[in-house]
């Protein structure tokens, strides 16, 4: 067993759990002063990575010798002095599209000259614009640039990594996509969740040949339907499926029938819903079991007190909402009606093109009236919820993973000073991933 000691506060989240994610407040983050924590690090024990023990340093020597008396086996133990004035649940970034080629540089300045998003769309921008950069860009390009992108996360203290496909919009590119991120899934010492985004747009062209837009979603959706999504369940290749819910792009009724057949095949599902139009996608969707909807920027009063009833999460994107220069998601009515909350970077090329974590925390304090334990919160447990993983990391409990952030500064520091984001360490499975 490895013990981590020497923590002015161990922040566990113990009572975020308690409440599955549902109006944190300080109370719930299960501080202990001088705390430590015992981790099981036997390669082929049950607990390796995990957290067996959290409480007072004072308390450990009793903690040890009963963990020993139950195991009936003596075990050697490890101690690491972190020296840290903060340690915590590390972050997870439930909501990115990752693997890309090429930037949409050009747009950015669109944007700011007055264009809108659906206009810049329908000049050949947008998605389109990034498929047809991601398609020409060979595999081994693809896997560099995302691994880059991984590290820039990991040095944030994020471990737990939702990526998205979605720039291929066939299925052949959507398939080497998905390859992709399984080679980073085996590289990597993150834990990431596969997500496949088939219908993120309507493709330039499909293989059937079909000029007119109409003609080639048809074809698309039919591909989608009778064959790649088979096609990545025998494959192995996702853990869950995104439809993009939207004007021009694909209806509530399209995605009810997508997200019926990832059902029926046993993969989870999520949703882009209520981004720049309300389309009732939200709701309709968390009724039908989604594991989150994100962005929920358009939705109603009514469809707030009714997502508060279900078990889906609302997954905000605030970088995303930002860069469009567009209202923000009523993140302070859902939370206060007993929604559970999630932040993510939206990490993107067009509408989301920071990884900055900071940045978002503090975009959610300041545009969304989010309090910081509430950001906390909804980067770490709630995260963790929308991926699925909430009995796996998102909290320092026993029988989590040793995911964690070592922090060269109070707490309280965190999404407060942009540009300032004090994480010294960040562990996965209670191993270090980021350099000394």
């Amino acid at each position: 067993m490895t013990v981590y000691t020497h923590i002015d506060e161990l922040i566990t989240l113990a009572g975020v759990v308690v409440k599955d994610g549902r109006r944190p407040s300080e109370d719930d983050l299960g501080i202990i002063r001088n705390g430590a924590m015992i981790v099981g690090d036997k390669q082929d024990g049950a607990d390796f990575g995990k957290v067996m023990w959290v409480g007072p340093r004072s308390q450990f020597s009793k903690a040890i010798k009963s963990l020993r008396q139950t195991s009936k086996r003596k075990t050697q133990l490890h101690e690491i002095r972190l020296n840290a004035p903060a340690v915590l649940p590390a972050f997870a970034d439930c909501h990115t599209h990752l693997v890309f080629a090429g930037d949409r540089a050009h747009e950015f300045e669109l944007r700011n000259q007055g264009a809108t998003y659906q206009q810049i769309a329908a000049r050949g921008g947008g998605i389109r614009y990034t498929v047809q950069q991601t398609r020409t860009a060979t595999t081994k390009q693809l896997l560099e640039l995302a691994s880059n992108r991984l590290r820039r996360l990991q040095a944030q203290g994020v471990t737990t990594v939702e990526i998205k496909s979605g720039y291929g919009l066939s299925e052949r590119d959507e398939i080497r996509i998905l390859e992709v991120i399984k080679k980073l899934k085996e590289s990597s010492e993150s834990r990431i969740v596969a997500t496949y985004l088939g219908p993120h747009a309507v493709p330039p062209d499909t293989a059937s040949g079909a000029s007119d837009s109409r003609s080639v979603k048809a074809a698309y959706w039919c591909e989608i339907m009778t064959s790649t999504l088979q096609k990545i369940k025998s494959k192995g290749l996702a853990d869950r499926v995104d439809i993009f819910v939207e004007e021009n792009y694909y209806t509530l009724d399209e995605a009810r029938e997508y997200l019926t057949r990832a059902r029926e095949l046993g993969i989870a599902v999520t949703v882009h819903a209520d981004q720049l139009t309300r389309t009732g996608a939200s709701l309709e969707l968390a009724k039908m079991g989604a594991q989150s909807v994100d962005h929920c920027v358009q939705i109603s009063e009514t469809d707030i007190q009714a997502l508060a009833r279900t078990d889906t999460v609302c997954v905000l994107l605030p970088a995303s909402d930002f860069y469009l220069k567009m209202k923000y998601p009523p993140a302070r009515a859902l939370i206060d009606a007993g929604a559970r909350v999630a932040l993510a970077s939206d990490y993107n090329p067009g509408t989301s093109p920071t990884l900055d974590l900071s940045f978002v925390g503090v975009l959610a304090r300041l545009e969304m009236r989010m309090s910081q334990v509430e950001v906390l919160a909804a980067l770490t447990y709630n995260s963790a919820r929308a991926l699925g993983l909430a009995n796996e990391t998102g909290a320092l409990q026993p029988g989590f993973s040793a995911d964690f952030v070592v922090l060269g500064d109070n707490w309280r520091r965190l999404f407060y000073e942009i540009g300032h984001h004090p994480v010294q360490a960040t562990y996965c499975h209670g191993r270090r991933i980021t350099r000394p």
